[in-house]
């Protein structure tokens, strides 16, 4: 029995070609750069994997001084999220705002941020950000092994998707005071009040005829 159970624990750290084992548990940083919805669904190909969401101080130590400064990588995206402004989550459902990680946050464009990045600032300073989920781009952090469920990450993906990527129009003003955002998939459209055009709805129209009658006014 106890032979058994030393093959299932070497079984466990057994990592696909690229990936890092620690603790039970295997990490991969990408290659490439891509948009943090981008790097979830890549996470996931690679035997159900997802963006990293950190339990321990020593699991963050483990990612920051064995996979991104030999890598001499200083930005990856991470399995963090923010429905709403300042609401942040891990992947896995916990709250992000504890004694660990929370004072390791740094509100990064509030309005617009809401997927999590760690931040290398330099040698010894270590900062958790947000970034807008659709536009930046940032190399990343994939993990699998004694987490949750595939139901689980699934589910959380799900929920990112339909209730934060989805939302363009959380920011205040995204189309300016001319005009209503609506959003329209991965991205989103303004429908302009009377008067304004423009794909933000930032073009007076009353300006323009305007300065169009009084050119002509004066021939």
């Amino acid at each position: 029995m106890a032979r058994l159970s030393k093959q299932k624990k070497r079984t466990i750290l057994v990592c696909l070609p690229g990936f890092h084992a620690f603790e039970g548990s295997c990490y991969f940083l990408s290659p490439h750069r891509s948009t943090w919805l981008t790097a979830s669904d890549t996470c996931g190909l690679k035997r159900n994997a997802s963006l990293v969401a950190f339990e321990t101080k020593e699991e963050l130590d483990f990612v920051v001084e064995k996979i991104l400064k030999p890598s001499r990588v200083n930005q990856a995206f991470i399995g963090l999220y923010a429905r709403n402004i300042g609401e942040w989550n891990w992947l896995d459902g916990r709250t992000f705002y504890d004694s660990i990680f929370g004072p390791l946050f740094y509100d990064y464009r509030r309005d617009t941020s809401h997927c999590g990045l760690i931040n290398l600032v330099n040698r010894t300073e270590i900062a958790i950000e947000g970034r807008d989920c659709i536009n930046d781009e940032a190399r990343f952090i994939c993990k699998y092994g004694k987490t949750k469920t595939i139901c689980v990450y699934l589910h959380i993906m799900i929920y990112v998707f339909l209730y934060v990527v989805q939302n363009h129009c959380y920011a205040k003003h995204v189309c300016g005071r001319g005009g209503e955002c609506m959003n329209f998939g991965l991205s989103y459209r303004c429908r302009c009040n009377f008067l304004y055009q423009g794909r933000k709805c930032d073009q007076c129209m009353f300006i323009f005829y305007y300065e169009f009658n009084l050119f002509f006014s004066l021939f």
